[in-house]
């Protein structure tokens, strides 16, 4: 999550924003190499946006993973709308290198997709790639949905995969989701990604009570702990960190506490909220592998809220990177990379369905690839970014403030089926 960059670098939260979720498609995929876009450019005129477009050619009717990187000229942040097709996107374009990627996965049908880019004062550069990943055949139309604002067996409900995508005329028809799917044995592995693996963690929170063997409560020291970022409204306490039904539930309530201890202390401070956090500082750590996670994001259907997330960092924390599985951004589910420098990298998922999904994340010298329900979601490679090499531990918490989360909501409670890491 952004909190440790906003805390010790003063940088401007990436609030990621989509409005369609990925379609799930089971394997992992390899990336096609983005090849030099002819872009046509739009000069902004007074007191307007600048756009770029690209029309890419689309060879045959499939399911198509797009990758579009967008880089600026200027120096700074910069906030870019993306529209591929019908599908929007919005990301931050910031950092040395100025650049941000986005990837997708479609049902084409047509012969050309346009990409556009607009963000104030010039117009972005483009570059798409395309690759077919299923010959499937087009079907059906799902529901267009509204955009919002900015070691044991598992649970007993089953992942579903994500539907539909907005826009302002109706998304190309693609082949219905997958019914549910039955709970997964850890030994089958990642979903989505196979190959030599084994595992080197697995909580299914079966128990009655947190395992205090590989998971602290709150931030940086035991009993009640104030929060990352001074900018959240929370404090964290081990009573809202409940082991039950097996599931871990973090919960939310309004209620004021004081004598939260700050970054291990001795300040302190009160707040009107009481939340929840677990993390593996110091217990548990790895280099290389694969995150998954089950979780039921707060928040009704397409309109999440608060600021929920499952994540990991380097230690110490930030100077070492940070890896992002799933935080919610302006009621949205969205996944980041941010690496040494602090730059972010990352998309969205759309707003969450009120549903469990399975997020996970393929941490490789070089490149992090995410995964959403068994189909990839997005990537972020050495080319783009500095991809760390040191030990990350792993964190879930439900935060909220102000600016970064969703709408606050209290109470709440994120759930968590699982997480587990594989290394090969």
């Amino acid at each position: 999550m952004q909190r440790l960059w906003v805390l010790t670098t003063a940088l401007a939260a990436a609030a990621l924003i989509a409005a369609a979720t990925v379609p799930a498609l089971a394997g992992a995929l390899p990336l096609a190499p983005l090849s030099p876009a002819s872009v046509r450019h739009q000069p902004n005129q007074a007191g307007q946006e600048a756009t770029s477009q690209h029309r890419a050619r689309v060879g045959a009717s499939g399911v198509y993973r797009i990758r579009v990187a967008v880089t600026t000229r200027r120096i700074g942040a910069r906030l870019v709308n993306v529209r591929i097709g019908h599908l929007h996107r919005q990301v931050w374009v910031e950092g040395a290198r100025r650049s941000a990627t986005i990837v997708v996965v479609e049902a084409l049908s047509h012969h050309w997709l346009l990409v556009r880019a607009t963000s104030k004062r010039e117009a972005p550069l483009l570059s798409v790639a395309l690759k077919r990943v299923s010959t499937q055949t087009v079907v059906t139309a799902p529901a267009s949905k509204p955009k919002t604002r900015a070691t044991g067996a598992t649970g007993t409900t089953g992942d579903t995969g994500a539907t539909g995508a907005t826009g302002t005329t109706p998304p190309p028809a693609v082949a219905p989701p997958a019914p549910p799917l039955q709970p997964r044995d850890p030994s089958l592995g990642p979903w989505g990604d196979p190959g030599s693996w084994h595992l080197a963690f697995d909580d299914e929170f079966n128990g009655t009570s947190l395992n205090t063997a590989v998971w602290n409560t709150g931030w940086l020291s035991s009993g009640l702990t104030g929060p990352i970022d001074p900018d959240e409204l929370e404090c964290y306490s081990p009573s809202q960190d409940v082991v039950a039904n097996g599931e871990l539930d973090l919960n939310l309530i309004a209620q004021p506490v004081s004598g939260c201890v700050v970054n291990g202390g001795p300040q302190t401070i009160s707040a009107n909220y009481e939340s929840g956090m677990v993390n593996t500082r110091d217990k548990f750590s790895y280099t290389y592998g694969f995150l998954e996670a089950r979780v039921w994001l707060p928040g009704t259907p397409w309109a999440g809220v608060d600021w929920p997330g499952v994540w990991e960092v380097g230690n110490p924390a930030p100077q070492n990177g940070e890896i992002d599985l799933i935080e919610g951004l302006g009621g949205q589910a969205c996944y980041h990379y941010h690496d040494p420098t602090g730059a972010p990298f990352g998309s969205c998922l759309g707003g969450w369905d009120g549903t469990w999904h399975t997020f996970g994340v393929d941490w490789e010298p070089g490149s992090v690839t995410w995964y959403f329900d068994g189909g990839p979601a997005g990537e972020v490679t050495s080319a783009q970014a500095d991809i760390t090499g040191a030990p990350m531990y792993l964190i879930a918490d439900l935060a909220l403030d102000n600016s970064s989360g969703g709408p606050i909501s209290a109470p709440a409670t994120m759930k968590v089926d699982y997480i587990r890491v594989w290394q090969h």
